[in-house]
């Protein structure tokens, strides 16, 4: 499969407005096209992740995993993006995420951001832009997770929230702000 810069276009218009085609092209040039069986996994939780991922074909669902639980947080769709914080601050995946159709993605590692910024700077920084709109999303559903976890957690002094769910909620926070301890 040959990924183009007006497929590109179409999949991800947030990302490609007002991008030059050469933009575009460059950004495709560093990515990498992956293809994800059904039932395999692209990302799981506590293993190293360092890839901000694109799907451009298939179905994909994310969770988090305890013992004998799995929360489902959500399907992803062609058009969007899969751990956008790896590319950023690479470390541990904080979810699993696994291919429930055959899905194709294209991944962009760190380097790969880097030789495109040094390239076409202007490409990346939209990039980025668009990241950082994803992230702040994605922190105010934190939010509202962990509030209702809290609220969940104090019923007369005894814990009622189930302890993988406290443990994934504090393990976001800490990846987003860097934090060794959060309060619950």
């Amino acid at each position: 499969m040959i990924v183009n810069v007006e497929d590109l276009r179409a999949r991800f218009p947030v990302l490609a407005a007002n991008a030059s085609a050469e933009e575009l092209s460059a950004l495709i040039n560093v990515m990498e096209l992956l293809r994800v069986p059904a039932g395999e996994f692209l990302v799981r939780d506590g293993e190293p992740a360092h890839t901000l991922y694109f799907l451009w074909e298939g179905r994909m669902v994310a969770y988090i995993e305890s013992e004998n639980t799995s929360i489902e947080l959500g399907h992803i769709a062609p058009g969007e993006t899969i751990d956008e914080v790896a590319v950023l601050d690479p470390g541990p995946a904080t979810a699993t995420v696994k291919a429930e159709l055959d899905c194709t993605v294209l991944g962009l590692s760190p380097d790969g951001l880097r030789i495109l910024n040094q390239i076409h700077p202007m490409i990346c920084n939209r990039l980025v832009r668009m990241l950082s709109q994803l992230l702040v999303e994605r922190l105010g559903e934190a939010d509202e997770l962990l509030l209702r976890h809290r609220q969940a957690t104090t019923e007369e002094g005894h814990e009622t929230a189930p302890h993988h769910l406290r443990d994934w909620s504090t393990k976001v926070y800490r990846k987003l702000f860097g934090h060794p301890e959060v309060a619950t």
